[in-house]
């Protein structure tokens, strides 16, 4: 348990899993999708963060939808482009790069479809222990998320309404229509309060109590399976 909370504050960002445990070996069968997480330095930890991602989620898709500034783009693009020869797995991957205000210390986190944190000593393959070697004493200046969820899950996942399900210590509190009228809505965490903006089909954290604030500098999520969290206050905001 210290090892996990020593990584989640270091991250700064993580899933809200006060109670759950690590997950082990392969995507959840029963919603086979997966999101890293990195607080990046550079171009080539950037790149690495690119190819320890698909290698992870096996994602064979060619043209992953990125938000980001128009270099870092063109740097995901390339290397997306050179990396995931043996890919096999068809679904969707979203990749999204946020620039830093402030210098906080690089990192990588790995979470699976069961809402489950890898333990980055003994659970991260090959290639994300060697991109977690490479940048860890660093600063980051980026922080990158990347999802990928499997086509055999898309069809169901797809239907119905979208939502904004809010999660205090690993535990669903609230599941908010997008669709609602604009609104804010404050909550408590174990740090403070965390005031979030939801409605006309997004939804942000407009401020936030914790050190880093990067949950608050993630912007606006809108597409399934995009997410926020602020390890901090134990509090996980994803579209569903």
């Amino acid at each position: 348990m210290a090892s996990r909370r020593t990584f989640l504050k270091a991250m700064g960002v993580a899933a809200a899993a006060a109670g759950a445990g690590y997950k082990l070996g392969a995507l959840g069968e029963s919603e086979r999708s997966l999101t890293m997480c990195g607080l990046l330095p550079d171009e080539r930890a950037l790149r690495a963060f690119v190819n320890a991602f698909r290698s992870r989620s096996g994602a064979a898709t060619e043209r992953p939808a990125i938000e980001s500034e128009r270099a870092v783009a063109a740097i995901l693009k390339d290397e997306w482009k050179q990396s995931g020869w043996n890919a096999s797995n068809a679904g969707a991957a979203v990749i999204r790069a946020t620039r830093l205000k402030n210098a906080v210390e690089a990192d990588v986190l790995i979470r699976d479809g069961a809402k489950s944190i890898y333990d980055p000593n003994r659970d991260y393959d090959a290639s994300a222990a060697a991109l977690r070697r490479l940048i860890r004493g660093g600063a980051a200046e980026l922080m990158v998320v990347a999802s990928y969820r499997d086509e055999s899950a898309l069809t169901g996942w797809l239907k119905g309404e979208k939502a904004l399900s809010i999660e205090r210590a690993g535990k669903e509190i609230e599941r908010i229509p997008l669709a609602r009228k604009r609104a804010e809505l404050t909550l408590d965490g174990d740090r403070g309060k965390t005031t979030i903006v939801v409605g006309d089909g997004t939804a942000r954290v407009k401020t936030a109590s914790c050190r880093h604030k990067l949950c608050q500098a993630s912007g606006e999520i809108a597409a399934r399976g995009e997410a926020i969290a602020c390890a901090p206050n134990g509090l996980m905001l994803s579209v569903v």
